[in-house]
């Protein structure tokens, strides 16, 4: 795992007394769970790839793709792993549990901030 991401992890912890960082918090740890049990590469779902026919999954079949790990059984923290496909028009990405998480935190601290703004004003 990268140093940067250690590195935010910390800074997140630090302010986690900012009420909508700790799901940012708990979805980076969890998404860091799930890198650090597999050798730093993320858990990854076949079927979520597949759903929105994602380039990476021969790279991550084969084994070649060096940020991913193909989710099976036996490969820890899977669960953890990018394992939700979501589509929008063209547009598709896979997410973690982690990533939502995180999404949910992000989405709270810029109302925050708007609410804190609007009421100031």
């Amino acid at each position: 795992m990268s140093t940067g991401y250690l590195a935010a992890l910390g800074s997140l912890w630090l302010n986690r007394h900012h009420g909508w960082l700790r799901p940012v918090l708990l979805g980076a740890a969890l998404n860091a769970a799930a890198i650090l049990a597999n050798g730093g590469r993320m858990p990854v779902s076949a079927a979520a790839l597949s759903r929105i026919a994602h380039p990476l999954l021969p790279d991550v079949h084969s084994g070649a793709d060096p940020w991913h790990v193909l989710a099976a059984p036996g490969i820890p923290l899977s669960y953890l792993g990018d394992i939700l496909a979501v589509q929008i028009g063209g547009v598709g990405v896979i997410l973690s549990p982690g990533d939502v998480l995180m999404a949910v935190g992000i989405a709270g601290v810029v109302q925050a901030a708007i609410c804190r703004t609007a009421s100031s004003g």
